[in-house]
């Protein structure tokens, strides 16, 4: 599994998804945003898991509206990236915030984890930016 960008910096982690996924097979690829509980999503902070690569790639909460209008802005741009390069499976996973946090220890136990929790969503659930 690798793992790339760095907690709570939007930022740095949609620059770090984008240059892991410059050469992915878009239409053979599946991206789950991994949410830290539920709730309203504007609020959240997400990962992004990525299946269909040669190896899984998770980023580090850095997403979403938990981390302000960066965090929120590095969301949006992300779905759109990610749309505009042909992505059309879309997932979405919540899990309690503990078990995001441990991420980088986690590893493979956890995107095993997040594999059986996800649910098929349009790219649409999130907010505009």
């Amino acid at each position: 599994m690798k793992l790339v960008g760095l907690p709570a910096q939007p930022e740095t982690t949609l620059k770090e998804l984008k240059a892991a996924l410059k050469d992915a097979h878009w239409p053979g690829i599946a991206i789950t945003l991994v949410g830290d509980w539920q709730g309203n999503r504007a609020r959240l902070a997400y990962a992004v898991f990525v299946e269909g690569l040669k190896e899984p790639l998770f980023s580090y909460p850095a997403l979403g509206g938990a981390f302000g209008e960066a965090g929120l802005k590095a969301l949006t741009e992300f779905v759109a990236w990610a749309r505009e390069k042909g992505a059309r499976r879309f997932y979405e996973a919540m899990l309690e915030p503990g078990r995001l946090a441990a991420l980088a220890e986690a590893g493979e136990a956890l995107a095993v984890e997040v594999h059986a929790a996800k649910n098929p969503a349009g790219p649409w659930l999130w907010p505009e930016g």
